[in-house]
């Protein structure tokens, strides 16, 4: 199974976010994102970082970015849309490094 799923110009993405972690950091499995995040997850804090944190991990507008499912839980999915062809090279390779 590939870690994300394209469609068109978008990508949906996994992730399980670990809220009020020591650092901000994203990894990877073969089927999911692991997203350590300092924000607590009170009042839409831990998704407005969700989005702030892969906008300038993909280096992509925050508009591009939205959580499709899982407002209010940990498992989320994510929905990066309005790519170009470079940016959805670039997300792959950042992926596979």
């Amino acid at each position: 199974m590939d870690i994300f799923t394209e469609k068109n110009d978008s990508i949906i993405m996994e992730v399980y976010v670990k809220p009020n972690s020591k650092e901000e950091k994203l990894e990877w499995d073969e089927n999911t994102f692991i997203l350590q995040l300092t924000a607590s997850p009170v009042k839409g804090k831990a998704n407005k970082a969700i989005i702030q944190f892969l906008s300038n991990f993909f280096r992509i507008s925050k508009n591009q970015i939205s959580i499709i499912s899982g407002l209010k839980s940990k498992s989320k999915k994510i929905l990066i849309c309005e790519l170009n062809q470079d940016q959805k090279n670039r997300i792959r390779r950042l992926v596979k490094d």
